[in-house]
């Protein structure tokens, strides 16, 4: 099963605050969902494709961005 954030833990992971990660969830600008709870989840791969990290590389660059 694929890893899931809340939008808190995302804005840790690129350094922004989670009202703009919850803006860019509400214009499209990153991919998430709403949970029955109202509360947005956003999938590995599209946190992965918002920070613009390739295939190759995306492990080890998001290992050392969760480790702070």
């Amino acid at each position: 099963m694929e890893k899931l954030y809340s939008a808190e833990e995302v804005a840790k992971m690129v350094g922004r605050t989670g009202f703009t990660i919850r803006e860019h969830l509400k214009k499209g600008i990153l991919k998430g969902h709403k949970t029955v709870t109202n509360r947005w989840v956003i999938r590995h791969k599209d946190v992965l494709a918002y920070m613009g990290i390739e295939k190759d590389e995306k492990e080890d660059k998001l290992d050392d961005i969760s480790d702070n």
